[in-house]
């Protein structure tokens, strides 16, 4: 299985193992990252949630296009 590695750029398995450097251990990990989009016509809006928290609550007001696409 392949891994993105900052260091080789596409790493195998095996290169992980034997790699000294471990910057891909020292990366912040997510265990769940959720993106919610709810669009309308008259409002769109977005959050971010990451491991149960959230992080972004955006909402766009749409009202002042005239067309609807």
């Amino acid at each position: 299985m392949s891994k993105d590695c900052p260091i080789k750029g596409k790493a195998i398995y095996l290169d992980c193992i034997e790699c000294e450097e471990k910057e891909c251990k020292k990366s912040t990990q997510y265990d769940q990252i959720i993106i919610g989009i709810d669009q309308s016509y008259k409002r769109t809006g977005v959050t971010v949630i990451v491991d149960s928290k959230i992080k972004v609550i955006r909402s766009k007001d749409l009202s002042k296009y005239k067309s609807k696409s």
